[in-house]
């Protein structure tokens, strides 16, 4: 599945795809990638769903996946309107009557709020968003 939103495409993509790993595998390998998920690996299972937001075929502008109704494995530069396509993306793809969690950095909370993500729990740097799927 392709949707085009202004300058990227984003893919959904099954956890064990090849076409992940050849995509997201560099990308997560670079220090500041890791840096930026405040050095926590990125995992991925077969039963992961991945959003990767790509410009051209291989340019990974950002990316998301969604595991047993929770969001993690997220990277998008700080670019909210990137995260904001994928998170609209992923929220479409869940069955009606689930509830969507998402571990969320203080600074993307306005959009999560704005986007209807209620708080869960917070900490000290990150905040537990949910959604419910209507």
């Amino acid at each position: 599945m392709n949707t085009q939103e202004n300058e990227w495409t984003i893919l959904k993509l099954k956890g064990t795809d090849k076409l992940l790993f050849s995509l997201v595998g560099p990308m997560v390998m670079t220090p500041a990638v890791l840096a930026a998920n405040d050095n926590y690996p990125f995992r991925t299972t077969e039963k992961h769903v991945w959003y990767v937001a790509v410009r051209g075929k291989k340019n990974v502008l950002g990316f998301l996946s969604v595991v047993n109704n929770t969001i993690g494995n997220d990277y998008v530069n700080k670019n909210l309107k990137l995260l904001e396509a994928l998170l609209n993306q992923a929220i479409t793809d869940q069955p009606k009557g689930s509830t969507l969690y998402f571990m969320a950095g203080k600074n993307e909370l306005p959009l999560l709020e704005e986007m209807g993500f209620l708080i869960d729990k917070e900490t000290v740097n990150y905040t537990r968003v949910f959604i419910d799927i209507l």
